[in-house]
């Protein structure tokens, strides 16, 4: 799920970069904290913004053919993870606009996968890692499958290694979640996938890996640092549900 901050806090995120765009200088000072989606339908009170448009099969990168240890595949992938911010820029006179945070995963030098929920209704999208900000736009997303792409000007970005199809995976393989919980960049938290499941068409991988506010549309990675999957919600008063829409959905 995508959390929302305060306008100072999103400001003082953006750091330097923040002069450069159009914010109004007053702040919501009160956190509010999304919903969790429902489990009979997590994404039926949002609207459309942009047509779906699957991923070419050519960006599709397999995993690579070289070992590594755990550690240096998943220093690797924690790399390819940034944070969300998301916004609506309102006139000096108009109430502050609510501002979401969540993450989204690099898959190459100009892409990034995350959740439609993130940036649900905002026209103003950046991602950041460290002291690095960039402007993104929402080039597809689709509300029903909670799905959104991003994409960024040059080449930037350092995309995650390989991509694993949902067939591929095992229950009990041993996974890891990054995202930004709260703002905090590449929080690790380790699981195990618990199961595979085709809801309507879509692949979601449930898993004990932890997902908080604010990680929505960050990456579920392999041992070896391969994303599995993008991690989307939870469902409350529950133990170990918690869910990841499979990485090959993008593409279709």
């Amino acid at each position: 799920m995508a959390i929302h901050i305060g306008r100072r806090e999103f400001i003082a995120a953006l750091g330097s970069a923040a002069v450069a765009w159009p914010f109004t200088a007053r702040a919501q000072q009160q956190q509010q904290q999304q919903p969790v989606p429902a489990e009979t339908d997590p994404w039926a009170t949002f609207e459309s913004m942009h047509e779906w448009a699957p991923l070419s099969a050519d960006l599709r990168r397999p995993p690579p053919q070289n070992k590594q240890s755990p550690e240096e595949g998943l220093a690797k992938a924690r790399s390819s993870v940034w944070v969300v911010l998301a916004t609506t820029p309102t006139s000096q006179s108009e109430a502050s606009s609510h501002l979401s945070q969540g993450s989204a995963v690099a898959i190459t030098r100009s892409h990034l996968l995350t959740n439609y929920h993130v940036v649900e209704g905002q026209r103003l999208v950046a991602v950041k890692q460290g002291d690095q900000v960039l402007k993104a736009t929402v080039v597809a997303s689709d509300k029903k499958s909670d799905r959104c792409v991003l994409a960024v000007m040059g080449e930037a970005l350092s995309p995650a290694d390989g991509l694993r199809g949902f067939e591929e995976l095992r229950v009990g393989e041993q996974v890891y979640t990054i995202g930004s919980p709260s703002a905090v960049e590449s929080t690790l938290g380790q699981g195990v996938i618990l199961g595979l499941h085709t809801v309507a068409g879509q692949h979601l991988v449930q898993t004990t890996a932890p997902i908080s506010p604010g990680s929505s549309g960050g990456g579920l990675f392999d041992s070896a640092g391969n994303l599995v999957g993008i991690t989307s919600f939870m469902l409350t008063n529950s133990q170990d549900l918690n869910f990841a829409i499979a990485v090959e959905d993008y593409f279709h």
